[in-house]
């Protein structure tokens, strides 16, 4: 794979993390995603795989992209943890690492499952 240049760099994900939240009104503790920093990332592969569940009948995809950033004090704190948006859906963290061994880049995989309508 060729080196990321910085112009390579052209999607901008947000990165969330999940907070409680105490409703005073109910008395109960709500889970939440907010906004915790930003990075510029190449997009590096996409994977979309149809799964079927044989009992329900029901079909899901499994949206897959693999992002690649510059390895920055902010892109050093992504983890499984975090929740991504891109082009406006919602992705889980699944993988995060070095791409090479360099430490100049982190490459992380992102994972969204869709109902696809049965």
């Amino acid at each position: 794979m060729k080196n990321a240049k910085t112009s390579d760099m052209r999607h901008k994900v947000k990165l969330y993390k999940q907070v409680n939240v105490r409703n005073r009104e109910l008395g109960t503790v709500e889970t939440r995603w907010i906004k915790d920093f930003e990075v510029w990332c190449r997009e590096v592969t996409i994977y979309r795989e149809q799964l079927e569940t044989i009992v329900s009948g029901a079909e899901t995809l499994r949206d897959r992209k693999e992002f690649e950033c510059r390895l920055t004090k902010t892109s050093e704190k992504i983890s499984s943890r975090h929740r991504l948006t891109y082009q406006g859906k919602m992705y889980r963290v699944s993988i995060v690492g070095d791409t090479n061994g360099t430490h100049d880049r982190i490459r992380f995989l992102a994972e969204a499952l869709e109902d696809g309508g049965a």
